[in-house]
């Protein structure tokens, strides 16, 4: 059983929520970047695009510990986007606002058509969202140097859930939420890594595991080419949560290297 629930947000939690927003650590990093909005246009921002909104409460205590939303619903693509925001100081393994995300995530999948969930992270936090990526998401984009924060040029990373690798993880007996930081079943781990390669390749798993064993490599069999590249590179840091050195990106020529790379 979670630690915490969800509740929906109230006019009282107005002040809980603006502190939230405007705070020391939080203020260029959440969406305000920097600036300190009014009453009345924080409570516009609040709401601007949102379907499902939650604060994040411990089941103990029942003090506030966070907020959730889902925001941007496009469902002609089934898609959708989330942020969090915690109120422990960070959102990292240990926070338990990350336990209040994944239910948002549940209850999305289970209350609307979705098939992808989304979130732009801003380079310095991908650091806490590393284990919940390597588990659950995948990298999809980066933004070079798109946000101005704390005097220097950050990327904005684009990150997104699908339905199938969610219900697939969230199933498996013996698997926590990465906020505990137990990790998955080591084979079941390649089977999700395989899965989401095969996405970005837009191949069947089958055609990058052969029956036969064969080594598939990536240019020479599947041509993949430098975009599909990077977006592969991308996808193997988030899974080892840093980026390869220039002789393992030489050494990365077939699919059962990218495994390796991304798994060890």
């Amino acid at each position: 059983m979670t630690e915490v629930d969800l509740r929906p947000v109230t006019l009282a939690d107005y002040e809980f929520i603006y502190g939230l927003e405007t705070g020391a650590d939080t203020l260029a990093l959440y969406r305000h970047r920097g600036v300190t909005p009014s009453p009345e246009d924080f409570v516009r921002g609040l709401w601007a695009g949102v379907f499902a909104q939650f604060v994040v409460v411990s089941r103990q205590t029942r003090r506030p510990l966070g907020l959730v939303a889902a925001y941007d619903a496009d469902h002609r693509n089934q898609r959708a986007s989330i942020a969090v925001i915690s109120a422990e100081g960070r959102v990292g393994p240990a926070s338990r606002v990350l336990l209040g995300a994944e239910l948002l995530i549940d209850y999305l999948f289970a209350e609307f058509n979705l098939r992808k969930i989304c979130a732009q992270v801003l380079g310095p936090n991908m650091r806490y969202w590393d284990n919940a990526i390597r588990q659950f998401g995948r990298i999809e984009g980066r933004l070079h140097e798109h946000e101005f924060v704390g005097g220097r040029w950050e990327d904005t990373v684009l990150v997104a859930i699908d339905r199938t690798t969610w219900k697939a993880a969230r199933s498996l007996t013996g698997v926590v939420v990465p906020s505990v930081g137990l990790d998955v079943d080591s084979r079941r781990a390649e089977q999700i890594f395989l899965e989401q390669l095969a996405e970005i390749l837009e191949r069947d798993v089958a055609v990058l595991c052969p029956s036969d064993g064969a080594s598939v490599l990536l240019v020479d069999d599947l041509r993949i080419d430098s975009l599909q590249f990077v977006m592969v590179l991308e996808l193997i840091t988030s899974w080892r949560g840093s980026e390869l050195p220039d002789q393992m990106i030489d050494a990365l020529d077939s699919v059962a290297m990218a495994v390796h790379f991304a798994l060890t």
